[in-house]
């Protein structure tokens, strides 16, 4: 598949993997666009190396556990037009803070891991479908599979949940 010239969304792409997706698809010939929902800096710093290494990137904040901020963030895509949604935004099953109850930890995992790819994914279909074309790429994990530790069960469940969206997800859009 040839993606030069392609309009890619990274979300989660402030840090770590996100970013490295977002460097190697600039690498290929890619406009970025770099979500992030808290760390600007940190998103700063991943479009300033794409651009200095000759590539294009752009940020584009947005909490994709919020329906309004998703749906702000692709009213700004419509313009320019969506190729690639890489759902990659996650939180951390190791940064639960202290306070957060069992409940709320469960809302803001699940929320940014399967609603916010959930919700990416239905607005993107809707920018790809009038062209034909699109890729969504949903990033998952083993601990979709593996039995889990207490601090990780939400996680492997978002995770496992992210699974049954991509196949959905394959088969609606396929048409």
């Amino acid at each position: 598949m040839r993606i030069k010239g392609k309009t890619v969304l990274v979300t989660g792409a402030s840090q770590g993997l996100g970013a490295a997706i977002a460097k190697d698809l600039a690498e290929a010939g890619c406009n970025v666009y770099i979500n992030c929902a808290h760390r600007m800096s940190k998103a700063q710093a991943v479009a300033d190396e794409i651009t200095e290494s000759g590539g294009q990137a752009s940020i584009i904040r947005c909490d994709v556990s919020s329906a309004e901020s998703v749906t702000h963030m692709f009213d700004a895509l419509r313009e320019n037009g969506l190729d690639i949604l890489i759902n990659n935004a996650r939180v951390d099953p190791y940064q639960r803070p202290p306070e957060v109850d069992d409940a709320s930890w469960f809302d803001r995992v699940m929320g940014v891991n399967l609603k916010g790819a959930y919700l990416c994914s239905l607005a993107a279909l809707d920018l790809m479908k009038p062209k034909r074309w699109g890729r969504i790429v949903n990033i998952s994990s083993v601990w979709a599979y593996r039995p889990a530790s207490r601090a990780m069960l939400e996680y492997a469940m978002s995770k496992a949940g992210m699974h049954s969206l991509t196949r959905s997800l394959a088969c609606l859009a396929a048409p």
